[in-house]
């Protein structure tokens, strides 16, 4: 305190400005860290969550696409239920990619235990559902499409959609 009284007034307003800019520098390095942690917190998010959830999503769109065309296809003429089973066949390269997508994400353990569960549905769905329905739709046997869309199909639909709405909910939890 003696020193600091002998030390005229222009040293004092000096040492305590020096002080005061030493202050707002630390506070300046500290929010630029803080801030570069919270960008890569929100790169994680976007990327591991919400671009996951886009991808889901858009695979319910085309599972119910798939669903309407081949409805559809039961009440058409023949050249239009081809065209119709048509983009049905087109959506399942589609929905590959997008589920390879989707498991090249960040999951967490719970996460890839449900995505395993759904990948079975999704292959026994195709398998015993949807190939034999757009094939006897192709064949023009209107009695057996209807068949299968209205038992095998409809009912191995709702486990692919419960699977897959499980993930949602998964992501919006875990976000």
């Amino acid at each position: 305190s003696k020193r600091f009284k002998s030390l005229s007034i222009k040293a004092r307003l000096i040492l305590v400005l020096a002080f005061l800019c030493c202050q707002l520098l630390s506070g300046a390095f500290i929010g630029i860290g803080s801030l570069s942690l919270s960008n890569d917190a929100m790169r994680s998010m976007y990327a591991d969550r919400l671009v996951p959830i886009a991808h889901l999503d858009e695979m319910l769109g085309l599972f119910d696409r798939n669903q309407v065309n081949i409805a559809r296809s039961l009440t058409v003429d023949p050249a239009t239920a081809s065209k119709l089973m048509d983009e049905v066949e087109a959506n399942a390269p589609k929905l590959t990619r997008i589920w390879d997508e989707y498991m090249q994400t960040k999951l967490t353990d719970e996460e890839r235990g449900l995505a395993e569960s759904f990948a079975e549905i999704r292959k026994t769905y195709l398998a015993e559902a949807l190939k034999p329905t757009v094939a006897a739709v192709r064949a023009q046997d209107i009695p057996a499409a209807t068949a299968l869309a209205h038992d095998k199909m409809a009912s191995m639909l709702q486990p692919v959609r419960s699977g897959l709405e499980q993930l949602i909910a998964l992501q919006t939890r875990v976000a």
